[in-house]
């Protein structure tokens, strides 16, 4: 069996490799990652398909054409994220709650069952947020609390994601600097 790859996708790339395991010929579809020398590394997630459960697989993307169509629809989702993004700050604002204290590890926030948003007063900027006047304070609780529903929606903290989250606490500290 061939161990060509199709890739798709640049920056968070899948890989389609034809494999044998054990003598049984299997499709392999698997999330990669660039790491920071520029080379694709495999994550955990993925799945790797018999001759069997490919072709049902296939049945199945070919009978649910037009769901997929409509559910990749460009119209459709921009409208959808626009009432989740309008929703979500209308929940930010109105669930702002927030308390500094120390949290025993290394988290810039956690929170609470109940929505309230913990800062780690053991980080520098957080300390100094701290003393800032309520709207700062608020401004900065709204931007972590849309930070983190976003990250949330990826699979790991591994290669881009963990770049952006370095990225934005250090802009966010040098934000703060400057107050």
């Amino acid at each position: 069996m061939s161990d060509d790859s199709h890739v798709i996708g640049a920056a968070w790339p899948v890989l389609i490799n034809f494999k044998e395991y054990n003598g049984v010929n299997l499709v392999d579809i698997r999330k990669h990652y660039k790491d920071k020398e520029g080379e694709i590394r495999p994550t955990r997630k993925g799945i790797s398909l018999t001759e069997s459960q490919f072709s049902s697989l296939v049945d199945v993307l070919a009978s649910e054409k037009d769901t997929i169509k409509s559910l990749y629809s460009e119209n459709k989702s921009f409208i959808d994220l626009q009432r989740t993004h309008s929703e979500f700050v209308k929940f930010t604002i109105e669930n702002s709650e927030v308390r500094f204290e120390k949290i025993h590890d290394q988290s810039v926030f956690s929170e609470t069952e109940d929505g309230v948003l913990v800062l780690n007063s053991s980080i520098p900027w957080v300390a100094e947020l701290e003393k800032e006047d309520s709207k700062t304070i608020e401004r900065v609780v709204s931007f972590i609390r849309c930070f983190s529903k976003s990250i949330s929606l990826f699979d790991d903290s591994e290669g881009p994601v963990r770049d952006i989250l370095d990225t934005v606490t250090y802009n966010l500290f040098n934000y703060l600097k400057r107050l």
